[in-house]
């Protein structure tokens, strides 16, 4: 019996609160235990080694992501050739570890990792930051390559509630060793090597279970063709532009900071974007539940269902994060001090500039994951590209401005890419079945994206948050979404009514789709 799909989202919703929360919890305990364990200097140039490794990872989490969604459709038309497409991406994983390997030891053989990182000689022993970068990109190539492929063979094989449970536990073991090994007085390298260790063992476990699941399949490397994996690694290369400029806009901008800036700034600047990123992440929760259905309409045409879940999605998400910017304005400087033990100082301008980012990128949230669903590579590359563009270009012409500039760049950014880009795209993607997003819609939506850019423009301005102003901007937010909901489509009033019983009590008898 098919069950319906407020049903579906708050069922599915679980597995990914639950990493939300593990993630959110994990990083309110781990920073103020680094800062207060190592200071705020160590713990910036941990961050800038990361932030080196992460993106380093990304030239090949294309072919991991493309040769994933081949075997999400191999495994129910021609499970032959999906050994052949396993066994080939096995060799090319490999290879592209060792293509990373070879970079990091360029990088250290001419003494090049200082301005990769953006960090000082003198800061911490340089020795330890090399041997350090050169452990985690050996563990990555000899095992998370390719693990990540095979880590998606779980998918269509039924068990998506067992991988989502594999990758929290591969989470929380990181978290683990990190906070441990930084407890019992261990430096920057024993953290490498713990968290290197941890990969190498769940990695291993992983290996071991899918292996007992799904014996047929193994050994994965057994049938390979050398032209099917670098067609297949060809193929992946627009995911792979894709996820570089992603990793640019996140990862990138904190070795922009240590290169540009201060790396000690670098704590500041991912500190307060946590922040401002946590009412993102409750959203995308919400999102990734309702998808599946999105795309099935997609699929089946039916128009009209994809325009009254993105309204109610505009709707729901739009309540939840701009209300929750809003209220915590009086409270961030000091729960933010608090946090961090005072060790860190905020910087209210950049956290007022990421809110109202944040406000536009939740704008559209939905959007981008439709054309994700939808598997439109060209939109998704070009959408994140010129976002990283307009955040590198005018957080260099504002350099002056210390970290107001990436607020500056990210801002613009997310009003060009969160909102111009992606309406054109989806209405690109809508005239084919006639139809377009609901004007009236888009607009009642950006009005609360606009308040908070006027307030903070106002605070900046001020240099201050005025009790007064908030409390004018939520009793104006109010009125705009009791208006929003009276022109929200019935039906989906009677399943957001029904999505807020469940959160109290979920029934036993399921309702069937009507």
């Amino acid at each position: 019996m098919k069950t319906t799909i407020h049903h579906r989202a708050f069922q599915n919703s679980y597995v990914g609160l639950i990493s939300f929360l593990l993630s959110f919890v994990q990083t309110i305990i781990s920073v103020p235990i680094l800062l207060t364990h190592w200071g705020n200097q160590p713990y910036a140039v941990w961050l800038a080694l990361f932030a080196g490794f992460s993106l380093i990872q990304t030239l090949d989490t294309g072919h991991i992501n493309f040769v994933g969604n081949q075997i999400n459709v191999l495994y129910h038309q021609d499970k032959e050739y999906l050994k052949k497409t396993l066994g080939s991406a096995f060799y090319i994983a490999l290879t592209m570890g060792i293509i990373e390997l070879i970079f990091v030891l360029f990088l250290v053989v001419f003494n090049q990792i200082q301005n990769f990182l953006g960090i000082s000689v003198g800061a911490l022993d340089i020795l330890q930051i090399k041997i350090g970068l050169i452990l985690l990109i050996f563990t990555w190539a000899l095992f998370g390559s390719f693990g990540g492929i095979l880590h998606r063979l779980l998918l269509p094989a039924g068990m998506l509630f067992q991988a989502q449970w594999w990758g929290i536990l591969y989470r929380f073991l990181q978290f683990l060793a990190i906070i441990l090994t930084v407890i019992l007085g261990g430096n920057i390298l024993a953290v490498c090597i713990t968290y290197s260790f941890v990969q190498i063992l769940i990695f291993s476990l992983t290996f071991l279970y899918i292996r007992k699941k799904l014996p047929e399949f193994y050994p994965w490397w057994r049938i390979r063709e050398w032209k099917e994996g670098l067609q297949n690694f060809k193929k992946s290369l627009v995911l792979t532009t894709n996820g570089i400029a992603q990793q640019l806009g996140n990862n990138g901008l904190i070795l922009f900071i240590s290169n540009f800036l201060q790396t000690s700034l670098v704590p500041v600047f991912t500190t307060i974007r946590t922040l401002t990123n946590t009412a993102l992440s409750i959203t995308n929760v919400f999102i990734s539940s309702l998808l599946p259905d999105i795309i099935r309409f997609h699929a089946t045409g039916e128009e009209e269902k994809i325009i009254i879940a993105q309204n109610a999605n505009w709707f729901i998400t739009g309540v939840v994060v701009n209300s929750a910017l809003l209220l915590i304005l009086p409270f961030v400087e000091n729960l933010y001090l608090f946090w961090t033990k005072g060790i860190l100082h905020f910087n209210l301008a950049l956290f007022l500039l990421l809110a109202a980012s944040i406000s536009f990128a939740n704008f559209g949230a939905g959007l981008y994951q439709y054309l994700v669903g939808i598997n439109h590579l060209i939109s998704q590359t070009i959408i994140t590209v010129v976002r990283v563009l307009i955040i590198l270009i005018c957080s260099f012409i504002f350099l002056d401005y210390g970290l107001v500039s990436l607020g500056i760049g990210i801002l613009a950014a997310e009003i060009i890419s969160s909102v111009w880009l992606l309406i054109f795209f989806v209405n690109n993607q809508l005239k084919n079945f006639n139809t377009c997003l609901d004007k009236k819609f888009i607009f009642i939506s950006l009005l609360p994206p606009g308040i908070i850019l006027f307030v903070t423009i106002y605070f900046i301005t001020i240099n201050k948050i005025q009790w007064e102003a908030v409390v004018i901007s939520l009793f104006l937010l109010t009125a705009l979404y009791l208006f929003n909901w009276s022109i929200l489509d019935e039906q989906i009033k009677v399943r957001l009514a029904d999505l807020k019983r469940n959160i109290f009590k979920m029934p036993n008898n399921r309702d069937s789709e009507k």
